[in-house]
């Protein structure tokens, strides 16, 4: 549901004003790839000429996955990582191994 709505909210944004939800609301606007490699070559020219490279419907596509894919994953993700850290402590804690448990001579 959560990236139906956001995908829904992003794709609303950028045809109607050609930004993201957030670029549009805090009034950013977006530079052209060549005016932000000034400084350079990086890694990421050759996938930035590509992006740049896509139009029409495609375009679209390609910028709401980019723009709700990580937060889609962050939160898929999140609970099974911290269940797997807190998994983890249960186990290191059960083990009685590398405490300040004294007796280390000295």
């Amino acid at each position: 549901l959560f990236a139906a709505l956001s995908c829904a909210l992003e794709a609303h944004s950028l045809l109607r004003h050609g930004a993201s939800f957030s670029e549009h609301f805090y009034f950013m606007q977006r530079g052209g790839v060549r005016s932000a490699r000034r400084a350079g070559w990086s890694p990421l020219d050759a996938l930035a000429d590509r992006f740049a490279a896509v139009r029409g419907p495609r375009r679209l596509l390609l910028e709401v996955l980019v723009l709700v894919a990580p937060l889609y994953l962050r939160a898929k993700l999140d609970p099974l990582l911290s269940a797997d850290a807190l998994a983890d402590e249960r186990d290191g804690e059960g083990r009685g191994g590398g405490g300040d448990g004294g007796g280390g001579g000295g």
